[in-house]
């Protein structure tokens, strides 16, 4: 142990430092002097301040509350090698409270160069490390939940790639020119590429688009709205193929405001779709043709009226200029023109047109083997009567037979001026109408042939009602005449027994008393014919009455 006057000369000489201790006071951490014994020689305000330590106690009982110095003693360090120390330690306040400190020791040399004491620096770093814990676990939160985010992104990105791969349509990304970026395995087969470098090095999106007025309007709908819905556009494949897209198309993320960095396609090849919707609308078209038809037969027994009306409905909606309807005269074996429409008065004219015999020409082999026979170029067809066809201006004409309970009354000519090729389907359709067309023939037919057998009826129905009334005429003729008759009979004699009384002038009272009877008696039977007459009159009044 120093002697008592030894520590007093170091307390001196560090009291002559007034400018030094005035520094030491103006800090804001707790600094302390610490001789070799372990005792605080000098403390600033702040360091009684907090720890109510006075000089000469020692240092770990006053300040750590110990009854032995620390183990790893910063102090005794710094005098054993004469270098500062630091470490981080806790130490209780003044008021209880336990504070977490930075700890510094520094060594004091006099003037010979040796170690008078060590000054020992304390900062509170408590709500430093409160914070620095509070943003370790704030790290370590922000790091979970980025690290939750990555894997949520990650999974994304595998649904949307398994979506992008897997999807049937065409899914093309741009950038703002157009130059494609990506596009799925089922875009590189729909525009019939077979992989996707090579349709990546040949096209752009704009060079996909067959129509450019198509895509003006796609380019300014895309810009006015920011995206598209199922536009409909012709878009080109490998080798020039063109096909029917539905497209949909969004703009992409924007880099910064004002710049496109690229669009999103998403194309449906709706070739086939449309190709069906175009076919039920023939059908439709077709269904109402026949329903027209029908209702047309159903309307009128009148042949003339059924085939004018029945053109005037098929040329309205059919794709077909002009028709010709021919009935097939059974015992002469020929096909007279009953029907026409869409055909000049000349062609008509003309005799082999008016009539034909059957197997004649493309028109009568129809009905002769009684299935249609088909021409999509007439200038082409061996036909003998083609060149008049031609002069009219026909491109095309169907043969369809028409049918009546499987046997053919007739042909109809259905023909175009442009050119037109029947398909099977299409065929198939005129034929149905041609069926139509039989059975309303039929039907007329049968009616004509019903108003024949009606009026022959009604002719055989006069002739036996007047054989009956001359029948019945005669029996009353025969009735009437014996009733008169005996009256008649009885009057002429008496009449000539007069005459002979006359004759012989035998005018007795008797005779004359005769006389008077046999004038009663003629006045009688007379009377009896007026009243017969009579009867027969009002007869014969009410007869006619009656009819």
């Amino acid at each position: 142990m120093y002697p008592r006057s030894h520590i007093m000369s170091i307390e001196k000489n560090f009291k002559k430092q007034k400018d030094y201790q005035a520094l030491i006071q103006s800090v804001t951490d707790c600094v302390v002097a610490i001789n070799r014994h372990f005792r605080i020689i000098m403390a600033n305000e702040r360091f009684k301040d907090q720890f109510g330590v006075h000089p000469n106690t020692l240092c770990f009982k006053g300040w750590k509350n110990r009854e032995e110095k620390c183990e790893n003693c910063l102090v005794e360090r710094s005098f054993e090698d004469g270098k500062p120390h630091q470490n981080e330690e806790t130490v209780i306040m003044k008021d209880g409270r336990a504070a977490h400190m930075l700890i510094k020791s520094t060594p004091v040399r006099d003037e010979k160069g040796d170690i008078s004491y060590v000054l020992e620096t304390a900062t509170d770093i408590t709500e430093k490390k409160r914070l620095e814990q509070e943003l370790k676990k704030l790290t370590g939160n922000l790091e979970q939940i980025v690290g939750d985010r990555l894997q949520s992104l990650r999974k994304s990105e595998e649904r949307y790639r398994t979506m992008f791969e897997r999807s049937r349509d065409a899914i093309l990304l741009t950038d703002a020119e157009g130059n494609i970026l990506e596009i799925n395995q089922a875009g590189v087969q729909i525009f019939g590429y077979t992989n996707r470098e090579e349709l990546r090095a040949k096209k752009t999106a704009i060079e996909l688009f067959q129509d450019r007025e198509a895509l003006r309007r796609f380019r300014r709908e895309i810009f006015r709205e920011g995206f598209v819905t199922e536009f409909e556009a012709k878009l080109t494949g490998k080798g020039d193929r063109v096909f029917d897209a539905a497209i949909t198309c969004n703009v992409m993320i924007l880099e910064v405001v004002g710049k496109v960095t690229g669009y999103v396609m998403i194309i449906r090849d709706v070739t086939q779709r449309n190709q069906y919707q175009k076919k039920i609308e023939q059908q439709n078209k077709q269904l109402a043709i026949l329903n027209a038809i029908s209702m047309t037969v159903n309307s009128s027994l009148d042949l003339r009226e059924l085939l004018k009306s029945i053109l005037d409905k098929m040329l309205e909606i059919l794709e077909s200029d002009s028709i010709r309807v021919y009935l097939l005269e059974k015992e002469k074996r020929t096909l007279d023109l009953v029907a026409h429409k869409g055909l000049s008065d000349a062609f008509i004219g003309i005799r082999h047109i008016q009539s034909r015999r059957v197997g004649d020409g493309m028109l009568g082999r129809a009905v002769e083997r009684a299935e249609p026979r088909v021409v999509n170029n007439l200038q082409r067809s061996g036909d003998k009567y083609v060149d008049v066809l031609v002069r009219e201006g026909l491109k095309s004409t169907a043969y369809i037979p028409l049918l009546s309970r499987g046997e053919p009354i007739g042909v109809m000519a259905v023909s175009s001026i442009t050119p037109f090729r029947y398909s099977s389907d299409y065929v198939a359709f005129l034929s149905a109408v041609g069926s139509q067309i039989g059975i309303a023939v039929h039907n007329a037919h049968l009616y004509e042939n019903l108003k024949k057998a009606y009026k022959d009826l009604k002719d055989t129905q006069d002739q036996l009602i007047r054989t009956e009334k001359l029948a019945s005429l005669g029996k009353l003729a025969a009735t009437i005449a014996h009733e008169i008759n005996n009256p008649l009979a009885a009057v002429l004699n008496y009449i000539r027994l007069m005459i002979k009384l006359v004759a012989r002038e035998h005018f007795t009272a008797g005779k004359l008393n005769d006389i008077s009877r046999y004038l009663a008696t003629m006045e009688s039977e007379t009377a009896r014919c007026g009243e017969i007459v009579k009867n027969l009159l009002a007869f014969s009044r009410q007869s006619r009455m009656t009819m």
